[in-house]
């Protein structure tokens, strides 16, 4: 068949050999350069997406501790406000107290039992629209003694308990613990 063929013809499927064996190699090396460059920016673009995210999430968060600062500032204000102020010994426990049918260690605030009461986290929430809770540690665990937390029938959520351990780390995100030498704080995520 090739000698069957013009001169003419045969140099244009020469032509077209060559061009063949110089385009595919070129064509597959502009591709990969090419793949490799896209990935290089999809690469860049993800990480300085996580920077950004990180960036905000901690600018957040760090907003979210000061407004809880603050407003635990204020609790703390109105708590002297309405209870008297805060001396060495102001806060002490006591003897257990039934609340919803559990018995709880007292929190007595300047001889004030404060298992029940709940003056103080009905006023914070009323100048605030927030949510206020005096936990009492009992245990290993801590349960609401003062809330203004309700659940969906709307009954307080007194004499109940966050779900958390301070010891399993899977958990470790929702909640943050301060140990100040007088008192513990405790930020909860429900």
């Amino acid at each position: 068949m090739w000698n069957k063929l013009s001169v003419g013809k045969k140099f244009t499927c020469i032509q077209v050999v060559i061009a063949l064996i110089i385009l595919i190699p070129f064509i597959w090396f502009v591709q990969s350069a090419m793949s490799k460059t896209t990935q290089e920016q999809i690469n860049l673009q993800i990480t300085q997406f996580a920077s950004i995210m990180n960036g905000n999430f901690e600018i957040i968060s760090d907003q979210i501790i000061q407004e809880s600062n603050n407003s635990l500032a204020f609790f703390e204000s109105n708590f002297s406000a309405i209870y008297g102020e805060k001396g060495a010994d102001s806060f002490q426990i006591g003897e257990p107290t039934l609340l919803e049918s559990k018995n709880v260690p007292s929190l007595y605030y300047n001889g004030i039992n404060l298992v029940g009461n709940t003056d103080l986290v009905d006023h914070f929430s009323a100048l605030t629209g927030g949510v206020a809770t005096i936990f009492v540690r009992d245990g290993n665990e801590f349960v609401r003694i003062g809330t203004s937390l309700k659940n969906e029938a709307g009954n307080r959520m007194v004499g109940t308990s966050p779900r958390l351990c301070r010891n399993d780390k899977s958990k470790s995100s929702n909640f943050l613990w301060q140990s100040p030498p007088s008192r513990k704080r405790l930020y909860v995520n429900l």
